[in-house]
C-alpha cells in the first residue's frame, strides 16, 4: 500500500505567486525530518511542520531556526536583514517547506533507517504533486543521498558544469571528484518536472555568501 503525507507542508501565502525577494513563484525547501519524538511525543501531528515554520517568524518567539536564516540570506542577499522577523515571514510566506522523512525521528542527530527512506518516497512524490514545484533546493548530503531514484534525471550540458563551477569547497564532497555525481538534477510531477539542487545544510557551518552565485544562477534556470 502507497504510504501517505503524514507531516503536512508549509506552503507560504505567496507561494505560486510574484515575490519582492526575486525568488522563483514555485520555491521548495526540502528538509529531512522532524524530530522530537522521544522527549515530547505529542509534536507527532500532521500540522507540526507548519507550527515550527510560523515560529521562524513570529516576534514573540526568540528562537529562530538557523535552517532559514541561512537560506535567507543565500537567497536574498545582505542588504536585507534576516535577524528581523518582517523579513523573515516573507521569506517563509514566498516558499514551501517540507520534510522528506514523514516518521518523527527520536532526536536531533538520530538518522532514519533504511526503510523509513523508503517509506517517504510516495509521500513525496505525493508533495510534489500537490505543490507542483519549478525549484526544489535538498538541504544535506545526507537528504540527497536518500531521495529515490525513481523518476530522477540528472542535468548535463554547459548550464550544469557553470553551475558546478560556482559551488563553493563545502559544496561538493570528495566522491565527486573527480567526476562529479549526482548534485543537480529533475523530477517530474503532476505539473511537469521541476529541478533539484543538492546544498550543504544549512544548519551547519554554511556559508550563505559563497552560496548566494549559487542559487542565483539556478534560480534563473528554466523548467522544461
Amino acid at each position: 500500500m502507497n504510504e501517505a503525507i503524514h507531516f503536512e507542508p508549509w506552503e507560504g501565502e505567496r507561494y505560486g505567486r510574484t515575490n519582492e525577494l526575486g525568488l522563483p513563484q514555485r520555491l521548495l525547501v526540502l528538509g529531512e525530518s522532524n524530530y522530537g519524538a522521544r522527549e515530547r511525543p505529542e509534536l507527532d501531528r500532521p500540522g507540526i511542520t507548519t507550527e515550527e515554520v510560523k515560529e521562524v517568524f513570529d516576534p514573540s518567539c526568540p528562537y529562530r531556526y538557523r535552517l532559514f536564516t541561512s537560506l535567507f540570506k543565500a537567497s536574498c542577499g545582505e542588504e536585507r536583514d534576516a535577524t528581523h522577523h518582517s523579513e523573515l515571514e516573507k521569506f517563509c510566506h514566498a516558499i514551501a517547506f517540507y520534510n522528506f522523512v514523514q516518521e518523527m525521528m527520536p532526536a536531533r542527530g538520530d538518522r532514519p533507517t533504511a526503510e523509513q527512506w523508503k517509506r517517504a518516497a510516495d509521500p513525496f512524490f505525493e508533495c510534489l504533486d500537490k505543490l507542483k514545484p519549478s525549484h526544489v533546493v535538498a538541504c544535506g548530503f545526507g537528504l540527497w543521498d536518500g531521495l529515490p531514484t525513481k523518476g530522477f534525471s540528472g542535468l548535463s550540458g554547459e548550464t550544469a558544469q557553470d553551475i558546478w563551477g560556482l559551488l563553493p569547497e563545502q559544496g561538493k564532497r570528495p566522491s565527486d571528484r573527480p567526476n562529479p555525481g549526482d548534485w543537480i538534477g529533475r523530477y517530474k510531477h503532476a505539473g511537469g518536472s521541476c529541478l533539484i539542487l543538492r546544498i550543504k545544510h544549512p544548519s551547519v557551518a554554511f556559508k550563505a555568501a559563497r552560496w548566494r552565485p549559487v542559487f542565483r544562477r539556478f534560480f534563473k534556470l528554466k523548467v522544461d
